[in-house]
């Protein structure tokens, strides 16, 4: 402060300004400092504002999540969106039937679909209780997520239900063949 004034008193010498005048200029040189200080203040609470209003992602799992689901930044309203957001987001879309490009024509009514029970077996033996989600490529059946991935296992060469209807076509024939050879021995005996 003390430079300030040293340059001040050289001034007021320089041009042999009155006390009075010192003081009005020491007046206008304060509200100029004052304007300049609120403007820097004013300056820096925008760029505050502005930063505070620019929105992100907190990570990159949840960017990445959000563009999946075909969201962007200008669904969310908070400046840091996490994933849970972003699932929060998706949960009420789907409450509200939203699509990810927006509303959802209700072109034609629900179908019932049936639920499949996985054709695997558990670590006891026992059939599976759960949903066959899954068809793996070249399996007859449908196996959950757990079953899906050995499904080879449980499924042979020769279905049981295929051998059933072999057997009994087997069955059938040799009962033909067997009454044919009775035929046949009874003939050669009325013959005889």
């Amino acid at each position: 402060m003390k430079r300030m004034e040293e340059v001040l008193s050289l001034y007021y010498e320089k041009y042999s300004i009155p006390s009075e005048g010192r003081k009005e200029l020491i007046e206008i040189f304060n509200k100029s400092l004052m304007e300049i200080s609120e403007g820097i203040l004013k300056t820096r609470k925008d760029k505050k504002k502005e930063i505070v209003k620019e929105k992100k992602y907190a990570s990159k799992k949840a960017e990445d999540y959000a563009i999946e689901n075909d969201l962007s930044l200008s669904d969310f309203e908070n400046e840091k969106i996490s994933k849970k957001d972003v699932d929060e987001k998706i949960k009420e879309r789907t409450k509200l039937k939203l699509s990810p490009n927006r509303q959802i024509e209700n072109k034609s009514p629900k179908k019932k679909e049936t639920k499949v029970i996985c054709s695997g077996l558990t670590k006891k033996g026992e059939p599976c209780t759960r949903a066959g989600t899954h068809h793996p490529d070249g399996s007859k059946k449908h196996y959950c997520f757990r079953h899906s991935e050995d499904w080879k296992a449980f499924e042979c060469d020769s279905d049981s239900s295929n051998d059933s209807d072999d057997e009994s076509d087997n069955e059938k024939e040799s009962d033909k063949n067997q009454n044919c050879n009775e035929i046949q021995n009874s003939n050669e005996i009325q013959d005889e």
